[in-house]
C-alpha cells in the first residue's frame, strides 16, 4: 500500500474539501497539514496533535507502559523489558537469556515481540528454549529492545477508541476461524470459507491441515487478533459490556495521560480482563476498509479530533 492509498488520506482529504479546509501533503503523504482557523494542523502518520509528547511515548513503549498501570493498580499484561546486546550498558544488565529462561519456566509459553511495535508485526509466541531463542535472535537483528509477555488464552480483544474524557468506538477483533462439518478436513474448510484470498502469514503454523472437526466445531486459525493479520471487526451494542470496556480504558488514559488512542483489552477464558497495549496513533485502515458504515465512523472520530 502506497502512502497515498491510506484510508486516513481519503478521509482527511474529503473532510477539508467538505469544510473548504487547505491541505497540504509532505513526505510521500506521510504528513499532512491542514490550515483550521488560521492555524497550521499537523497529522503524522497516524498521531494527531491531541496527545503530549510524554503520553505518546509511554504508551508507545509497551513495558514502560506496563509498569506504569502496575504500579496504578490497573491491570494489564505484564511487558518485561530486554535491550538489546550492544545497548545493555545503558541499563546495567548483562545476561538476558537466563531471565528470559526463566520468564518461559515461569509462564509456560510467551510472547515476543517489539518494544515498540504495532500491527502484529514482529510478534512471535515461543512454547520452547528453542522457539525463544529463534524469536529473540530474529528480534535484536532489527530491534533494540524488546518485551517479553505472558501469553493468554484469550476469549476475546477488545480495542476502545477514546477522545476527550469519552470512548467513540468500542469493537472486539474476530479472529478467523472455521466451523466442522463432520466430513471436510482443515484445508477443506478454510478454502471453502476463504478461498485462496485467506492471510496464509497469518494462519498458524503449527497447523494440522488433516484435522476433521466435529460438526459445528469452531477453530480459530490464528492466535493473534490484529485486523492486518484477517481478523474481523465487529462493533460492540452490548451496553453493560461497552460501559465495563470503556471504564478500563479511560482508567488507563487518566494515568498516562493520553487523551485520543486506541486501548486494547484482552477478555481472557478464565474471565480477566487486562489492558494489552494503549496505541497512541489511531489507525482505522483494516476497519475503514470494512463497510461504508465503518468508513463513516472512521471519518467522524478523525474530524471530531481534529474539532471541526
Amino acid at each position: 500500500m502506497s502512502m497515498s492509498d491510506r484510508q486516513i488520506v481519503k478521509i482527511i482529504r474529503e473532510i477539508c474539501e467538505e469544510n473548504n479546509i487547505s491541505f497540504k501533503l509532505y513526505c510521500y503523504d506521510w504528513v499532512m497539514q491542514l490550515e483550521i482557523n488560521n492555524k497550521s494542523v499537523y497529522i503524522f502518520g497516524y498521531q494527531f496533535q491531541n496527545n503530549s509528547a510524554p503520553a505518546h511515548l509511554i504508551c508507545e513503549d509497551k513495558s514502560a507502559l506496563s509498569e506504569i498501570l502496575e504500579q496504578h493498580n490497573i491491570r494489564a499484561v505484564k511487558h518485561h523489558f530486554f535491550m538489546c546486546p550492544s545497548g545493555r550498558h545503558h541499563i546495567g544488565t548483562h545476561d538476558c537469556w537466563t531471565e528470559l529462561i526463566g520468564l518461559l519456566d515461569k509462564y509456560g509459553s510467551v510472547v515476543c515481540k517489539r518494544n515498540d511495535g504495532t500491527g502484529g508485526n514482529e510478534v512471535y509466541k515461543a512454547e520452547t528454549r528453542h522457539e525463544l531463542e529463534i524469536a529473540i535472535d530474529a528480534l535484536f537483528k532489527t530491534n533494540r529492545s524488546v518485551a517479553v509477555s505472558p501469553y493468554y488464552d484469550i476469549e476475546t480483544e477488545y480495542r476502545v477508541i477514546i477522545l476527550d474524557g469519552g470512548a467513540e468506538l468500542v469493537y472486539s477483533k474476530e479472529r478467523m476461524f472455521v466451523e466442522g462439518t463432520g466430513v471436510d478436513d482443515m484445508q477443506q474448510l478454510i478454502i471453502k470459507k476463504y478461498g485462496t484470498s485467506v492471510n496464509l502469514l497469518a494462519v498458524d503454523k503449527k497447523l494440522d491441515y488433516n484435522i476433521i472437526l466435529e460438526k459445528g466445531e469452531k477453530y480459530n486459525l490464528t492466535w493473534k487478533h490484529n485486523l492486518a493479520k484477517g481478523a474481523e471487526p465487529i462493533i460492540l451494542h452490548d451496553e453493560k459490556e461497552r460501559e465495563r470496556l470503556t471504564d478500563i480504558a479511560l482508567s488507563a488514559a487518566a494515568v498516562t495521560g493520553i487523551n485520543f488512542a486506541s486501548v486494547d483489552i484482552i477478555k481472557t477464558v478464565r474471565g480477566e480482563y487486562l489492558i494489552l497495549e494503549i496505541n497512541s496513533g489511531i489507525m482505522m485502515e483494516q476497519f475503514a476498509k470494512h463497510s461504508e458504515e465503518n468508513y463513516i465512523t472512521a471519518k467522524k472520530i478523525y474530524k471530531k479530533a481534529l474539532k471541526i
